[in-house]
């Protein structure tokens, strides 16, 4: 049943692996990366591993491959949405400052009232999209996600290699293909960190001297090189789905407060939540902002007929027990 469709779901899926294992076996990276930059101000010593070490990344799940493949081919929809709706856009050169060793590609250069500009694509779920639709330039580059954040300080270095004052950044929602432009400027203080930055990387690099190891929530939980800085971790030893829906978010918030106000046993709104939540994430463990939800499984016997009976047909009834726990806790 269903053999011939799980096969082509099962290639469809292999395709993605291989495609994403061949890029990694191929790569080797000389410079940094502007797209890449925005680590220095989270980790400067995944910079330094990416470059002396990039065979200790660890290859994300499947689930998340495929999210990040889906990004790709929906970026590739918004340039050709720009040229359906006639507006001019044409492709962009690598450009590579070797005193800074640092290289990058923007995705295309767009004109707007008969000039051109830097302009990068970027597709996020409906979740993300929330936490960028009517933000600027300064309040997504304070973002608490480091996914967000880190694509001003991308596109800022980009107005600086390719010599623009200003560049775009043009999202869009996956779900709703809707979208929102922010105006990033040529950020002469965040550009002149970044370079500072870069060269203790690149001395770090010349010497492979890498920076020590240094655990910061909600930053090593998304790194590829966690095994390799602390292969000790609980964190490290297993590859947790990431639930970024804010609604999520906040509802184990809830949870979490009643639990510390002690308020759980007595209040029916706890019972309601945590069972919303149970049965959301029923065997599952997850991450949740700064919160690890895990929800094991357990047996107890029940019994559906007459008391005198009941021994005759004892039968065994899976259910669930959920913990939540703050990441930095473990």
């Amino acid at each position: 049943m269903n053999e011939i469709g799980k096969a082509i779901v099962e290639k469809l899926d292999t395709s993605i692996e291989e495609e994403a294992k061949k890029y990694k076996e191929q790569e080797t990276q000389k410079y940094n990366r502007a797209s890449e930059a925005g680590w220095i101000f989270d980790c400067p010593r995944r910079l330094v591993l990416r470059r002396l070490s990039p065979e200790l990344e660890e290859m994300p799940a499947l689930k998340q491959l495929r999210r990040m493949n889906e990004g790709k081919r929906q970026e590739k929809m918004i340039r050709q949405e720009l040229l359906d709706r006639g507006i001019e856009i044409r492709p962009a050169t690598r450009m590579t400052n070797d005193k800074l060793q640092l290289t990058g590609e923007v995705d295309d250069m767009v004109k707007v009232n008969g000039d051109f500009f830097p302009i990068d694509y970027k597709a996020y779920s409906s979740s993300m999209f929330k936490q960028i639709i009517n933000k600027d330039y300064q309040q997504v580059l304070n973002s608490p996600f480091i996914w967000v954040r880190h694509v001003p300080t991308q596109v800022a270095l980009y107005d600086f290699l390719y010599n623009f004052m200003l560049g775009i950044l043009l999202f869009k929602d996956k779900d709703a293909n809707e979208k929102w432009g922010i105006d990033v400027p040529l950020d002469k203080k965040l550009v002149l960190e970044v370079v500072n930055g870069l060269e203790e990387v690149n001395e770090a690099v010349a010497t492979k001297k890498c920076p020590l190891p240094e655990y910061k929530d909600r930053v090593c939980d998304y790194c590829g090189f966690q095994k390799t800085c602390f292969p000790e971790s609980p964190m490290a030893k297993t590859q947790f789905r990431i639930i970024e829906d804010v609604d999520w978010v906040q509802k184990v918030k809830d949870y979490q407060a009643m639990v510390d106000a002690g308020i759980k046993e007595k209040a029916k709104a706890f019972k309601n939540l945590e069972d919303e939540i149970k049965d959301e994430f029923r065997g599952d463990t997850v991450i949740i902002g700064s919160h690890i939800v895990d929800s094991k499984s357990y047996f107890t016997t029940v019994y559906d007929i007459p008391q005198e009976e009941k021994a005759k047909y004892a039968k065994s009834k899976e259910q669930f027990r959920v913990s939540i726990k703050l990441i930095e806790s473990l």
